[in-house]
């Protein structure tokens, strides 16, 4: 049997970085930063880094 309720104390810590946000410097598109590229200094998303 499935019982669903309130778990009390659950303590989730995300990791460093796996839920931050940046805009990409190219077309301003919300990205995860775990998705973001640098180049020359400056966050683009993958189709706008050229990589």
């Amino acid at each position: 049997m499935l019982m669903i309720e309130e778990i009390e104390n659950f303590g989730f810590k995300p990791k460093k970085g796996i839920f931050d946000l940046e805009r990409c410097t190219k077309c301003s598109e919300v990205v995860f930063s775990t998705g973001l590229r640098v180049v020359n200094g400056k966050h683009y998303c993958i189709p706008c880094s050229g990589l």
